[in-house]
């Protein structure tokens, strides 16, 4: 039994532990994992899919990392799980496009081959990074109103329903409205 403070071990201790069955330390991983999983699924959600769909299967991804997860092989716990959960969403992609989608499908996402914290980055592939997002940016301010934007970024960031109504003002109705709407665009974007 661990007896530390969760929030201040190593991701590689939390691994240790969750492998051992501690239900906390895997709370506290997924909770630190968050933002790279949300960062995968906004950038993946294939038509037809609910984003939380592609939520869960990155979660279950990232238990599947920390179970087979061992520091003996040199990679850090983040390389490991980003490489794990990549790869459930290509099989999820695999399974859910049609021949009608395959050119979205082949199209590969560079933001997920290399994080800016990584410093064998070269200059290059940063810069592919950054043209990247900035497209799938400008492809989110097109097809979406400025309120389905702001709504569906700071949902896809963590933010819940509540934290969104109170930051933008709008009632909880209105969130829901918004991000309905913006999902809808966005699947009929998508089959286009």
């Amino acid at each position: 039994m661990f007896f530390g403070d969760y929030s201040n071990a190593t991701d590689e201790k939390l691994a240790e532990l969750a492998g051992n069955n501690d239900q906390r330390a895997f709370s506290e991983i997924l909770e630190r994992y968050r933002p790279l999983i949300m960062s995968k699924v906004i950038r993946h959600v294939p038509a037809g899919m609910e984003s939380d769909d592609l939520m869960q299967e990155c979660a279950l991804a990232l238990l599947d990392a920390v179970m087979c997860y061992s520091d003996e092989k040199g990679a850090a716990l983040k390389t490991f799980a980003g490489v794990c959960i990549d790869n459930r969403i290509k099989s999820v992609l695999r399974q859910s496009l049609s021949e009608k989608n395959r050119l979205m499908y082949e199209c590969v996402d560079l933001t997920d081959e290399v994080r800016s914290d990584d410093l064998s980055a070269n200059p290059e592939t940063m810069l592919l990074l950054r043209e990247d997002v900035d497209e799938q940016t400008r492809f989110l301010e097109k097809n979406l109103s400025g309120r389905e934007y702001g709504v569906f970024v700071r949902f896809m960031s963590g933010m819940s329903y509540e934290e969104i109504s109170s930051e933008l003002k709008i009632s909880g109705k209105a969130v829901d409205n918004a991000l309905s709407r913006a999902r809808k665009k966005l699947r009929r974007t998508q089959k286009t």
